[in-house]
């Protein structure tokens, strides 16, 4: 009776320590997790700021290609 007692001790501690190996890989996904949350929100900030430069860059390409148009269109009367 001793000796199995003894191997469900054993056992039990081994299993004792699966689950505390496990439970201390849980605890550190919150910061994981955290970290992840930021790194993503920056990434969109960041996206975000890129639309807005994007957009600019835009707006001044349309506008130096109206002033091109013009300037043509002047040095063609010119003519």
């Amino acid at each position: 009776m001793k000796k199995e007692f003894d191997a469900f001790k054993t056992e039990m501690d081994g299993w004792v320590k699966d689950i505390n190996g496990t439970i201390q890989d849980y605890r550190g996904m919150p910061r994981i997790i955290e970290e992840s949350i930021q790194n993503i929100d920056h990434n969109y900030e960041l996206i975000r700021e890129l639309s807005s430069e994007i957009r600019s860059l835009k707006e001044e390409i349309s506008a130096i290609k109206a002033i091109q148009i013009f300037s043509l269109r002047s040095q063609e009367r010119r003519v």
